[in-house]
């Protein structure tokens, strides 16, 4: 298998990763699994799961300036056929100014909205003469969910052409708000 890159997770984070076997094992099935993780205290493995088919880690911290981490998960199959997979995995850098403005878009029929675009616009003000007017453009995951690092008391128009959305809100001085509460007090 090809090294493979995780999505980007913060230091605050523990998240579940889960690597597939299925197109390199066939019909074997796991027997065991186990992972390698850099010699560090900052990323820690808090848990282990594998079935037939799939492995997972979830893993909490992490050290920007010890990123991509390298990790290693390694499988016995029940033929005792041995195979690695390599994944590298990057922390955010997180700074202290900013909230992660979040939300989740489901389409009518209440299916997450995959490649929704969301537009963020900042509105500058007397208070932040150093911010340009800029845009930030993200898209929605499979899940629906979209998140960006916004900074603490700025004000910024949010644009989501799909639903038709134009709202101005002013971010919260908190590490994270869902963007529709922000709108919709």
């Amino acid at each position: 298998m090809s090294i493979m890159y995780w999505p980007t997770k913060r230091p605050s984070e523990e998240l579940d990763y889960t690597l597939d076997w299925d197109m390199v094992i066939g019909s074997s099935s796991i027997l065991s699994s186990s992972w390698i993780l850099p010699d560090t205290t900052s990323l820690i493995s808090t848990n282990e799961y594998f079935d037939s088919n799939e492995t997972t880690i979830w893993l909490y911290g992490g050290d920007p300036s010890e990123s991509p981490y390298l990790i290693t998960n390694i499988i016995v199959t029940n033929l005792d056929q041995t195979y690695s997979q390599d994944v590298y995995l990057p922390i955010y850098y997180v700074l202290a100014n900013v909230c992660d403005v979040t939300g989740v878009i489901m389409s009518p029929t209440g299916e997450p909205s995959f490649q929704t675009e969301c537009f963020f616009s900042n509105i500058p003000d007397q208070t932040f003469v150093n911010i340009s007017e800029s845009s930030v453009s993200i898209e929605t995951d499979t899940n629906g969910y979209f998140s960006t690092p916004l900074i603490i008391g700025a004000s910024y128009r949010v644009y989501i052409p799909d639903l038709g959305l134009m709202a101005a809100f002013t971010v919260p001085d908190t590490t994270s708000a869902n963007v529709f509460e922000l709108i919709n007090p």
